[in-house]
């Protein structure tokens, strides 16, 4: 039986990248990292929600809590509700490592809404439904999900801390009474 869920920097609401690399022809010419990187999820990953549009993404999250929703009674999906946390973050371009500055530049020209290099805040969460839990204000999403391959400036301890903290925190929160 599964207590809860945490979406750490979740790609549930789309992303005006993934709209790019899916659609090139349908956004500003991008670095020569990223046209390679669009190339890849094009030809290997084109059955994902990566490879979705925005708006195609956010409906396919939405319309499965819409199911859900008619499924259940409300303190049901109240209490569904209440063990969804979402942890969303950003990050300064200049504080991301060389190859994550690349991205998190492209994505800033793309949409006004801040980003941890890979997605916007707003993409991190659906609304009317889970917790946000808030943004981890110095963390690009690479910092949190990757290791390797020069993207990311943290190394894996930092991770572990991020979860630990992450897990005291949920500890805390049950032990005082939350859903």
């Amino acid at each position: 039986m599964v207590d809860g869920v945490v979406l750490v920097q979740a790609a549930i609401g789309g992303s005006p990248l993934a709209d790019c690399l899916a659609e090139p022809q349908s956004c500003p010419p991008p670095p020569v990292l990223l046209r390679v990187a669009g190339h890849l999820i094009r030809t290997r990953y084109r059955e994902g929600l990566l490879s979705k549009r925005t708006a195609e993404a956010r409906r396919v999250f939405e319309g499965a809590l819409g199911e859900a929703r008619g499924k259940l009674d409300a303190a049901s999906f109240s209490k569904l509700s209440g063990r969804i946390f979402y942890v969303r973050s950003r990050q300064d371009p200049e504080r991301m490592s060389r190859r994550a500055r690349i991205v998190a530049r492209y994505l800033g020209s793309l949409s006004d809404d801040l980003n941890d290099g890979i997605l916007t805040l707003d993409a991190q969460k659906l609304d009317g439904v889970g917790t946000d839990l808030g943004e981890v204000l110095s963390a690009a999403h690479t910092d949190l999900v990757c290791s390797g391959f020069g993207v990311t400036r943290k190394g894996r301890r930092y991770r572990e801390a991020f979860t630990l903290q992450m897990l005291k925190a949920l500890a805390a929160r049950s032990r005082l009474g939350g859903s």
